[in-house]
């Protein structure tokens, strides 16, 4: 079996399936309730009745860009109406904005306060072609609606199809408990939709903007798609490290992932990170210290690290690196040190083979 069958089979089996041009991700989540307001600008249709809807978010892809697309059972289907159609790398950022409205809401209750209708994000339209759709812009706000006794999250999309040129607006308003699921499920679909490293790398620069990642010219199209929750804690565990413990104002760390060994069972997955060290760092007693933590690791007796705060970085990545195996025989692995200055890390982890080639 070649890498590039082992690279489909993985992707399939943890992302999706594709079909033609379009890629489709298992639906991240489905019936959510909701209530629902579809105006047709162009059209006959005017309604303020707010209906019960269910919505599904799901991920597209068209022309080598992931769509996230979220859609009714109701009355979305009803007027074949688009809502929510933007690119997934905006989904975190459309997350942030429905729990920051989240937020705001809850403030307000512990002040015995209503808000009606603040907008606390505007999303810019896209020129863009996104499904046959354009001008879709979304606006995240709290409002006072007919169908909640108190304030609720409400999201309106703009829309023109190509298609049949109609310009639609679309509202839902969601309870807080509901809102907060959205928002969880456009988390998941950025996650889904990228590299561990790479989900990673966002979180860091929520509150390290001058973080950096640089990666090596290379041929592999590997990505990371399984297990990712694991993935995206030990990259943010490792990045955290390199922000914290380099000395350096502007932290960079370089990351390489490559196909690794395979046969007919497993392939390794081979990660390797390494970031400049400030020249300020005593390096024998840095180098003293990981030998230390590496002989605790391997010795398996380190649970009680796990929770403190600080210096136990390498304890939680080792932990999560320990989580993958494959049928309880192939195990990952984990090495670290520091050489000139140089911090290094690599794991090798071991993804089960499936062979989806044909026996001619």
């Amino acid at each position: 079996m070649n890498i590039l069958s082992t690279l489909l089979s993985i992707i399939c089996i943890f992302s999706g399936i594709c079909y033609g041009n379009n890629y489709f991700i298992p639906v991240i989540i489905k019936d959510l309730p909701c209530y629902s307001n579809v105006i047709e600008v162009l059209g006959g249709y005017n309604g303020t009745d707010y209906s019960e809807e269910k919505l599904n978010v799901v991920i597209l892809e068209q022309e080598s860009k992931k769509i996230c697309r979220i859609s009714g059972n109701n009355k979305f289907n009803i007027f074949a109406t688009p809502f929510g159609l933007f690119y997934v790398d905006d989904a975190a950022s459309v997350a942030k904005s429905i729990e920051k409205a989240i937020h705001f809401i809850s403030l307000a209750e512990k002040k015995d306060v209503v808000i009606n209708r603040f907008i606390v994000e505007e999303f810019e339209s896209t020129t863009k072609t996104v499904l046959g759709h354009t001008d879709n812009r979304l606006v995240i706000a709290i409002e006072i609606h007919p169908k909640f006794s108190q304030s609720c999250v409400e999201i309106r999309s703009y829309a023109h199809s190509l298609k049949d040129k109609k310009n639609t607006s679309t509202s839902i308003a969601l309870s807080k408990d509901e809102a907060l699921k959205l928002a969880n499920a456009l988390k998941t679909a950025f996650i889904k939709s990228n590299n561990g490293d790479q989900v990673a790398e966002e979180i860091i620069k929520e509150d390290t903007p001058n973080f950096k990642i640089n990666y090596p010219p290379s041929e592999s199209t590997l990505q990371i798609h399984g297990q990712l929750p694991i993935f995206v804690d030990v990259f943010i565990n490792i990045f955290d490290n390199v922000v914290k413990r380099s000395g350096i104002d502007l932290p960079q760390a370089t990351v390489d992932i490559v196909e690794g060994d395979e046969n007919n069972e497993i392939m390794y997955m081979k990660i390797s990170i390494i970031n400049k060290l400030s020249t300020d760092i005593d390096i024998d007693k840095l180098s003293e210290n990981l030998k230390s933590k590496k002989k605790l690791l391997d010795s398996g007796n380190y649970i009680e690290y796990l929770a403190r705060e600080g210096n136990s970085g390498l304890f939680k990545i080792h932990k999560s690196v320990m989580d993958f195996n494959v049928a309880g025989r192939f195990k990952a692995t984990l090495n670290f040190g520091v050489v000139d200055n140089i911090f290094h890390i690599e794991m090798e982890v071991p993804f089960q083979v499936f062979n989806l080639e044909s026996e001619d």
